[in-house]
């Protein structure tokens, strides 16, 4: 998934509040993380940077679309 879709996603959904995303991540305000990711991706200096927040971000997008609430 690219960057705007992903952005598009997350803004068309009702999100939860808070979200285990995995064994070692809980997220406590869902919405402040994708902000900060996506706008890190925005702003990233280099392309190792961007995939590793852009991973986070599709591994949510996984989370959300498998119905984790």
């Amino acid at each position: 998934m690219t960057l705007p879709e992903l952005e598009s996603y997350f803004n068309s959904i009702e999100l939860p509040k808070q979200l285990q995303l995995n064994k070692w991540t809980l997220i406590t305000d869902v919405r402040a993380y994708i902000d900060v990711n996506i706008s890190f991706c925005k702003n990233a200096i280099n392309d190792k940077m961007f995939k590793l927040k852009l991973e986070k971000l599709v591994e949510l997008y996984k989370k959300l679309e498998n119905g984790a609430k």
